[in-house]
């Protein structure tokens, strides 16, 4: 009995983190903006302009795009922020 609770456990578990509120064209989620899929492909061509398929671009290198997208996002939030309270 305790094996199968575990399990049902788990299973819910997983399907919270499947679906924790992201559309499938969401990369990434900082407060209430979203990184769209075709946002983080913009900027790869940005980055990459000779480029076609970025399959082959080192993960790493996106992580970085990605972070460096995360931050640019966070500070316009912050700023957004500060201005509404500044008002």
């Amino acid at each position: 009995m305790y094996k199968i609770f575990i399990a049902i456990l788990l299973f819910t578990f997983a399907l919270f983190l499947n679906n924790c509120g992201l559309s499938e064209d969401t990369v990434a989620k900082v407060g209430n903006q979203e990184i769209k899929a075709e946002e983080f492909k913009s900027e790869l061509k940005k980055q990459f302009p000779d480029k076609e398929n970025f399959a082959d671009v080192d993960s790493s290198l996106k992580m970085h795009l990605l972070k460096q997208m995360i931050d640019k996002k966070r500070k316009l939030a912050a700023v957004s922020y500060c201005r509404a309270f500044s008002s």
